[in-house]
């Protein structure tokens, strides 16, 4: 998740770097995490500072079926 106009965010080239952590942390667990299609950027600022409760705003448009989905966020607001 960026700012609209692409600023901010995560550096798509740590993926793999994020990706090859996890699959250190679960080795002996009998999962793999990779990716399965291309990055999908959302550049939206409304989503920048996150807040938990625009979840389904969020994923409702964004999540890809039968899949973990990971949004890199910047700021993550849980107040409810």
């Amino acid at each position: 998740v960026k700012k609209t106009d692409g600023s901010g965010g995560l550096n798509t080239s740590y993926l793999q770097v994020i990706i090859d952590t996890l699959n250190s942390y679960y080795t002996n667990s009998g999962i793999q995490f990779y990716s399965c299609g291309p990055t999908n950027i959302i550049n939206n600022s409304n989503f920048y500072d996150f807040n938990s409760n625009d979840e389904w705003l969020l994923c409702g448009s964004n999540d890809e079926p039968n899949v973990i989905n990971i949004y890199p966020l910047f700021k993550l607001d849980l107040r409810r």
